[in-house]
């Protein structure tokens, strides 16, 4: 709990990788569907086919994102008004909400 800002960056990034390897786990090991939907991006995944349709799909989702992305930041800095404990109890919390989300 001494570790202050330092602490609060390493918790964050440890915090993302087990995001990371969940996610990977769950989605190549735990549903049979997704067994090769998850993979390295190759040379077919930077072809411009269905661009069109990508981007009428992603734009909206990128604006939606960034409201939500927004409203985190701002939930950060008001909790950085009150000490590092706070902060890095709030990051932690919304990376978890956040998996939440991804998996449920």
């Amino acid at each position: 709990m001494e570790m202050g800002v330092t602490g609060t960056g390493i918790a964050c990034v440890l915090m993302n990788l087990a995001i990371a390897i969940a996610q990977f786990w769950y989605s190549n090991y735990r549903v049979p569907e997704l067994e090769g939907v998850v993979t390295w991006p190759n040379q077919q995944s930077f072809m411009l086919s269905g661009a069109v349709s990508y981007l009428r799909l992603g734009i909206p989702t990128i604006f939606t994102q960034l409201t939500d992305a927004l409203g985190n930041e701002i939930n950060v800095l008001i909790c950085g008004v009150l000490d590092v404990v706070a902060q890095a109890s709030q990051i932690i919390m919304y990376n978890i909400e956040s998996q939440g989300y991804r998996v449920g």
